[in-house]
């Protein structure tokens, strides 16, 4: 597109005069990217819904063996160890929804939009337990009075990395934030009675709403998964990036989801800067099978704990 500018100016303007133009709508360009204000921790990581879809199609992995590291300071201090990881096709896409028709808050909206993540079969070498007390953090669930839950987190099932769909990248003011939310998602035990609960929801990534994603009524039954913030091979994410990521705890729910979703074949390419340079993939998206919600652990307030 540059080059396209200058060729249409040059041949009425000297070249400098060119390049000066250019060069004025670049920072005007990255004016209107410091604009967008950077949401609060609360703000992004409660309004973050994840409705995760089966894929067809044998996508393996970009990488076969990695390790990964515990960012959330709950694990941290649980003494949670770096675990080598072998990774396997691909199973789910998760996208982001809002829940009956209550969209997340800007500026939060302008991120959580574009947090797709591609997950992967994966099992660790390690085995690691935790005995956690889980805190519901969306509001909407908060106020249907869903109960805090007693789990058992123990084996790991899958790794979620971020992706784009058809070549549709997130802007630059917020992509420095979405390509570092890797979460790894392990098997939960649930303790205590279990409600199951129904809700409405609403496609907010932009590829999606203009392939036509309608909204899709759900009843979660049973918590299986609780997915944790990590990093991958010693890449530590920026520290403004980290400061919110490191928070993104997800419980995921086994879904019915009512209708089927017919058969949308979606490319995807990888975004975090450990895979951004593998080749993008063809997945055909299926039915819902499970609901990402926020949750916060021992009820542990947020704090920075990486300098």
């Amino acid at each position: 597109m540059k080059k396209r500018m200058c060729r249409t100016i040059s041949a009425t303007m000297p070249i400098f005069l060119c390049m000066g133009a250019l060069a004025m709508a670049l920072v005007e360009n990255d004016a209107l990217a410091a604009d967008l204000a950077l949401p609060t921790e609360d703000e992004l990581v409660s309004n973050l819904d994840l409705t995760c879809h089966k894929v067809d199609g044998e996508v393996k992995p970009p990488i076969r063996e990695l390790t990964i590291r515990h960012l959330n300071p709950v694990l941290q201090d649980m003494g949670f160890k770096d675990e080598k990881i072998e990774l396997y096709e691909m199973n789910q896409l998760c996208v982001p929804v809002a829940k009956n028709q209550v969209k997340p808050p800007s500026p939060a909206y302008e991120f959580i939009e574009w947090i797709d993540l591609a997950c992967y079969q994966a099992k660790s070498n390690t085995s690691q337990q935790a005995d956690l007390f889980l805190e519901h953090r969306n509001p909407v669930l908060k106020k249907m009075g869903l109960p805090n839950e007693e789990v058992v987190m123990f084996d790991l099932q899958q790794l979620c990395v971020p992706v784009m769909k058809n070549g549709v990248k997130p802007p630059d003011s917020v992509r420095w934030l979405v390509e570092h939310v890797d979460v790894a998602c392990y098997d939960i035990d649930s303790i205590g009675d279990f409600f199951p609960f129904d809700l409405q929801l609403t496609h907010l990534n932009p590829v999606l709403q203009e392939l036509g994603f309608k909204e899709q009524r759900i009843v979660a039954y049973r918590p299986e998964q609780l997915c944790v913030p990590v990093m991958k091979n010693d890449r530590i994410p920026p520290k403004e990036a980290l400061e919110i990521v490191q928070w993104i705890d997800f419980e995921k729910y086994a879904v019915d989801p009512g209708q089927n979703t017919p058969f949308i074949p979606l490319k995807l390419g990888h975004l975090n800067p450990l895979f951004q340079q593998s080749d993008a993939f063809e997945v055909k998206v299926l039915e819902n099978q499970a609901l990402a919600v926020p949750v916060k652990k021992n009820l542990k307030p947020p704090f920075v704990w990486w300098h």
